[in-house]
């Protein structure tokens, strides 16, 4: 799950936006996979991912974005 203050462009995941009052995040995204984070960046993947017709996907890591990994 990635979790944003702010909505992303990400057209290849499902987004749910949290209403629970108080909380830092606004908008869960899923359907993703992380392929690896740097220091700098998570670099993400569309759970049905297919080279040639997906692109990866690159969110800055900082304050405004959390990834929590569930595994499956």
């Amino acid at each position: 799950m990635l979790y944003s203050v702010a909505r992303l462009v990400i057209a290849v995941a499902r987004v749910d936006p949290i209403t629970t009052d108080g909380g830092r995040y606004h908008f869960r995204y899923s359907g993703l996979r992380l392929l690896v984070r740097t220091s700098r960046e998570y670099v993400i993947l569309p759970a049905d991912w297919q080279k040639g017709r997906d692109r990866e996907i690159v969110v800055d890591v900082d304050d405004s974005t959390r990834y929590d990994l569930i595994p499956h």
